[in-house]
């Protein structure tokens, strides 16, 4: 049998889309060992040929099940289920949707201070300077009350950072002043 063909029909075996008469014809071929036939495929059949003959017991499949449901007592692998992933879902949409309740309840309660339209408006619109003087510096109060109101936290971050440093032995002022470049 040509090598060429032999090889075209163990591919196309291997792939799943022999037939049984092409199937027969690589049986014969290991048999009658032709070249071209890999070593694989004789060691497969041969395989095959051996254990033709053997049969299961009769007691197989209660043996089989036995030794399964044994093996199952045991406390193998755990099963990952749906039903376990949509009970942590639930609960993580529950805590979400109250902390979101709790969060607008909260920022609705504090006051927003609202700027009035005309001082909204571009250009000059007071013809005293006096009355702009007194509003840009109110305008100017305002936003500095809300800027130190934010830095208090980092006055704590920076005492943390402090103590941190002093415990750890180093210099507390590295932080606090700029070095100077000649």
């Amino acid at each position: 049998m040509d090598s060429n063909r032999l090889k075209l029909l163990e591919k196309r075996y291997w792939a799943g889309e022999s037939s049984l008469d092409e199937e027969h014809e690589l049986k014969e071929a290991v048999r009658n060992d032709a070249d071209g036939v890999s070593f694989e495929l004789v060691s497969l059949f041969q395989e095959i040929a051996q254990n033709k003959d053997q049969i299961l017991d009769a007691d197989f499949d209660s043996d089989f099940w036995q030794k399964a449901n044994n093996e199952k007592g045991k406390g193998g692998a755990r099963i990952f289920t749906l039903s376990l992933f949509m009970r942590y879902a639930a609960v993580g949409i529950i805590l979400f949707g109250i902390t979101f309740a709790l969060w607008n309840i909260v920022l609705k309660d504090e006051p927003v201070e609202a700027i009035a339209q005309t001082e909204m408006t571009t250009g000059d619109t007071y013809n005293d300077p006096q009355v702009a003087f007194e509003e840009t510096k109110r305008a100017l109060l305002f936003a500095s009350e809300k800027l130190n109101k934010g830095k208090e936290p980092i006055k704590e971050i920076k005492r943390f950072y402090n103590a941190k440093v002093s415990i750890a032995g180093m210099q507390t002022d590295s932080m606090n002043t700029k070095k100077k470049t000649k």
